[in-house]
């Protein structure tokens, strides 16, 4: 935490951690910049690649194909690798599956690991194909900023959650001009449908954990409808968090309960929380976050 309300996040992509040891055969993937950048209207870092095209030869240049199943791991903490779940999905890859437990399990079961990393030549030689004409990119996976203006002001026909932690959701800390949260927006903190290791607890315990913070899961679910024919009075659910990033833990436990079109805001609150022209819940301010005058800010709130 810089100052008293205000918290400073650091993006990293952790390749250091993936040569010191990961499963073999696995190729490293930067949430950062491997079919992400810095959106060059609005700033905000590490927002997926639209172009599919682009998002598909970067896949494919890591040996990722549609022709396959896809397997992603993180550390364990299951924060990056539904990320990359996410994103796979949203380009129209058909398989996707996330390891529970990540690399952290993998290694507490005494697993085979491999320290070499594969040889670009090598994997770009197997031919893979992220094939976008026969599987097409999931446009309705992906909420913009204008996407969610039309969820607030229609809370009958969406339904808005918020993946941070608690003390972000009420204002009390931020990591952007302003604190608080979309309104409309139930609280659902990721880290309530992990177990404390960082594995996702049992469909049972998640349903629970989801009912609990409000969201109505039998009512939600659409897995034998196709998304975009549901009934209209069914509420399509708009996950966000800071980067799209923890938003995206509620949306994998939200899949495997039977809720598949819910839609990830990739903006997030670090494009809603530096805009002025949109509307705040719990709405804490301070136009010069981080710095001398954040005491004195927070003190005229």
């Amino acid at each position: 935490m810089v100052s008293e309300g205000f918290e400073e996040s650091t993006y990293y992509a952790d390749h250091d951690a993936y040569l010191e040891g990961h499963l073999p055969s696995a190729v490293f993937v930067s949430w950062l910049s491997d079919g992400a950048g810095t959106d060059q209207q609005t700033g905000v870092p590490a927002m997926l690649l639209e172009d599919t095209d682009a998002f598909a030869a970067t896949m494919e240049e890591k040996g990722v194909g549609t022709d396959r199943t896809v397997v992603v791991y993180d550390g364990g903490d299951g924060l990056l690798a539904p990320r990359l779940w996410w994103a796979l999905r949203r380009h129209g890859h058909p398989d996707v599956r996330v390891l529970d437990g990540g690399y952290r399990q993998w290694m507490e079961e005494g697993r085979p690991v491999d320290t070499e990393q594969p040889c670009p030549l090598k994997v770009m030689s197997k031919g893979a194909v992220f094939d976008t004409e026969a599987h097409s990119p999931r446009n309705d996976l992906l909420a913009t900023c204008q996407d969610v203006l039309k969820a607030v002001a229609n809370p009958d026909r969406y339904l808005l959650v918020d993946a941070r932690n608690t003390a972000q959701y009420t204002g009390k800390v931020r990591r952007a001009i302003h604190g608080g949260c979309v309104p409309g927006a139930i609280s659902c903190p990721r880290k309530i449908l992990l177990s404390p290791s960082g594995n996702f607890l049992t469909i049972t315990e998640q349903i629970a954990a989801l009912e609990a913070a409000g969201l109505d899961v039998e009512a939600l679910r659409d897995i034998d409808e196709p998304c975009i024919s549901s009934p209209p009075e069914r509420k399509r659910v708009v996950a966000y968090c800071n980067g799209g990033v923890a938003s995206c833990t509620v949306l994998l436990a939200l899949a495997r309960v039977g809720v598949q079109s819910a839609m990830n805001y990739d903006g997030s609150w670090n494009e809603w929380g530096n805009r002025d022209d949109v509307p705040l819940a719990n709405s804490t301010f301070c136009p010069h976050p981080g710095s001398i005058l954040e005491k004195e800010c927070l003190e005229k709130d």
